[in-house]
């Protein structure tokens, strides 16, 4: 083969376009997150939970996700968000970031970890696998997926108020370890909990946002900024973690050329420089940036006497007494359990480990001799003991009497911005379980997102996300300012153009085009204007059907979130038609039968979901031809017309085939319920003497016959027995009794099989 220099220059052509295919529309990277708020728990409830969940969804849409979002579910709720959230991340392809954040309450059992729902019931530790929602069942098909990379946050870990009475939960988060390409943050180290908060927002949400907005940093060591801001806020109180397999740069928003130099910080240094080349101040900040068991080690080899060294002790009991119950539950035997108990006597999962161990059938006290496990981390020093001789571990305990750690110093990262403490509670939220709409804050100029991200579905803050963004649902208005104060026109198309900068009240509906899942319709009396609509996150499919069903103009109540809503089918899929199994009284729907009383309203449509009203086929019965043949009994409620030839068609509902009230079976019907039109010759006379077929005077008492199968035809003279144990009388035929006698003459009544 000959060179060709035309040939090498296409080449490099070639390898030029190969470097820049990721900015390709191919190739561009998708962003999609689920974020879920539960706050009204019948057990007590979470103010934080619902607004952690809407601060975060308007910072994701700003970044450039595709954010769905939902607060107050139920526990099938969660399920149905989580599968479909799956089903979505499937469909998104291979260069997709799926994010998933949860705010609420968290437990663990067992080594696996839980999420409640609103209606989460849990007296007992038995009752956390059965009444909740298991986070391996989704992580593990998330992960499964060719995804660029997944994050999953769980706010989750805080004092719960399930099980008052008895043996107490274990505390926090189990310790999981993240697969390939996974990222997996706590807002509390695993079997910690951070201090009770009052709202209107919980610490770790606040940081979480003001790491995304403050840009530049990557997915790993944002959250590692997390971290610090939030012990530093506690005061240590609370400390966060994460654990990440990601190996791609991803970065949620980018600095840009313009980004001034006082902004680029020395953050690396406090994670690469040794931790004793610190003084002890900068030495903690160093240790707890790393959040490694071998870094606060490092601290207590260099620092021994420092005044944070029973700090970092606490720290290191609680992350080894993780990681020895996580090794211990992964082993499952009964030495692994009477080695964890060796270790910890009263730890925080000595419940669970003893009844591991009577479940094993085994004695809960070792024998006199085992052979103990070696787990992965020394055993304990008995200096660490005190620290995690209880169920929940939380830094703030005023037992410990822990010395403040310090601040971070500034040239490690900036200050928190001006809104971080005192961020202003968002309006009452739109609808059933649309998540809440805080203030959105502003970007620094230099902050946008990064050009290898596909654009975001159209949402108000990635148009505005420079501006400051006040959505009021009173007047259905949005209110856009810039950095010097001065309001930005607005249009409904959510770019800056000549529209006036405060909107008036609009009719047009929350739907698609203001940033709801397609099809789902209204979501309350009110029609809001497509910017008040655009601001709130697009309810995940399943739950804008309930929406629909809870929130519609003109419902007389409103749902109980744990009773009222029928749960959406096994496959999320748009349904053809209503299906034929009952539910409430009223409309007929895919899950069932709604009315007015049960909060849906007759105009109110479900995307891809039929509603029939109750005057449709299903709800009424056109009179029959022969209603002399054909009238239902008197009290009978919905029974079917019978199809043309059938015979004995069953109801939709009641019990089947039941006898009339005025009489035990077999009595002559009051107006020949539940029989078909008789043929031509077929006889079904009454029978002459008394209910049930009693035997008449001069025969046999109905006693079966010896020979022949049952209710076979009766022999020449003989009388008609009826069976020992006729519940059904399955036989197909048979004459009416008559006296003893001779067989008159004649045959068997007409064909026919009547079912009882």
């Amino acid at each position: 083969m000959r060179f060709s220099p035309l040939s090498a220059i296409f080449g490099a052509f070639a390898l030029l376009g190969a470097l820049t295919a990721p900015l390709s529309a191919q190739q561009l990277e998708r962003r999609i997150a689920l974020v879920l708020g539960e706050g009204a728990y019948a057990n007590g409830a979470l103010v934080t939970g619902p607004n952690d969940a809407g601060l975060v969804a308007q910072t994701l849409q700003s970044a450039g996700f595709d954010v769905t979002g939902a607060r107050d579910l139920d526990t099938q709720g969660l399920r149905d968000a989580l599968r479909e959230f799956i089903e979505k991340a499937q469909a998104s392809g291979p260069d997709t970031v799926a994010m998933i954040y949860f705010a609420g309450y968290g437990l663990q059992s067992d080594g696996e970890n839980y999420l409640a729902g609103v209606d989460a019931e849990i007296d007992n530790a038995s009752d956390v696998a059965i009444n909740t929602v298991r986070v391996s069942d989704y992580l593990k098909p998330l992960a499964a997926l060719p995804l660029k990379a997944r994050i999953v946050v769980l706010d989750a870990a805080r004092k719960n108020p399930f099980a008052a009475s008895g043996q107490p939960l274990a505390g926090g988060l189990a310790l999981i370890q993240p697969d390939d390409g996974t990222l997996i943050a706590f807002n509390a180290a695993p079997g910690t909990i951070g201090p009770e908060e009052s709202g209107p927002y919980g610490v770790y949400a606040r940081a979480l946002v003001e790491m995304i907005k403050a840009g530049g940093a990557p997915v790993n060591e944002m959250f590692d900024r997390v971290r610090m801001r939030v012990s530093e806020a506690t005061k240590g109180g609370q400390i966060p973690w994460s654990a990440s397999r990601i190996s791609a740069p991803i970065v949620f928003l980018a600095h840009t050329a313009e980004a001034p130099a006082d902004q680029r910080d020395q953050f690396a240094e406090l994670t690469t420089k040794p931790v004793a080349s610190f003084n002890a101040e900068d030495a903690f900040q160093a240790a707890l940036a790393r959040d490694t068991l071998q870094g606060y080690e490092d601290f207590l080899a260099a620092f021994p006497n420092d005044p944070l060294a029973a700090r970092v002790r606490a720290i290191v009991a609680a992350r080894r007494e993780a990681m020895i119950w996580r090794e211990t539950v992964a082993l499952g035997t009964s030495r692994a359990y009477w080695s964890y108990l060796s270790d910890y006597p009263h730890g925080c999962h000595a419940f669970e480990a003893r009844r591991a161990l009577r479940h094993l059938d085994v004695a809960v006290e070792p024998p006199a001799s085992y052979e103990a496990v070696s787990y992965d981390v020394p055993p304990p020093p008995a200096a660490e003991i005190v620290y995690v001789s209880q169920p929940v571990v939380y830094f703030d305990d005023p037992v410990w009497a822990f010395a403040p750690p310090p601040p971070p110093a500034a040239f490690y990262f900036g200050p928190a911005p001006f809104w971080f403490a005192a961020y202003p509670p968002p309006p009452p939220p739109l609808a059933a379980f649309v998540l809440p709409i805080p203030t959105y804050y502003p970007v620094a100029a230099w902050v946008g997102p990064p050009a290898y991200v596909a654009p975001a579905p159209a949402n108000i803050y990635a148009a505005n996300i420079h501006n400051t963004v006040v959505v009021n649902n009173v007047t259905n208005s949005v209110t856009i300012t810039n950095a010097a104060g001065q309001n930005v026109p607005f249009s409904p198309g959510l770019a800056a153009t000549g529209a006036a900068a405060r909107l008036q009240p609009g009719a047009e509906p929350l739907g698609a085009a203001a940033g709801l899942h397609p099809g789902a319709g209204p979501l309350g009396a009110t029609a809001l204007h497509p910017g008040v609509a655009a601001a709130a996150a697009a309810l995940p499919a399943a739950i804008a059907a309930r929406a629909a069903m809870r929130a519609a103009p003109g419902a007389a109540t409103m749902l109980p979130t744990r009773h009222a809503l029928p749960t959406a089918p096994s496959r999320l899929a748009p349904l053809a038609g209503p299906k034929a199994f009952p539910g409430p009284r009223g409309a007929t729907t895919p899950h069932g039968r709604m009315g007015a009383a049960g909060g849906l309203h007759p105009a109110v449509s479900v995307p891809g979901h039929a509603v029939t009203p109750l005057a449709g086929p299903r709800a009424t019965m056109p009179p029959p031809a022969n209603r002399a043949a054909h009238t239902g009994p008197r009290t009978g409620p919905r029974f079917s017309a019978p199809h043309a030839g059938s015979r004995f068609s069953a109801p939709h509902a009641g019990p089947r085939f039941s006898a009339p009230q005025a009489s035990p079976r077999f009595s002559a019907p009051h107006a020949g319920p539940r029989f078909s039109a008789p043929h031509a010759g077929q006889r079904f006379s009454a029978p002459r003497a008394g209910p049930r077929f009693s035997a008449p005077q001069a025969g046999p008492r109905f006693s079966a016959p010896r020979a022949g199968p049952r209710f076979a035809a009766p022999r020449a003279g003989q009388n008609f027995s009826a069976p020992r144990a006729g519940p059904r009388f399955s036989a197909p035929r048979f004459a009416a009794p008559r006296p003893a006698g001779p067989r008159p003459a004649g045959g068997r009544g007409g064909g026919g099989k009547p079912q009882f």
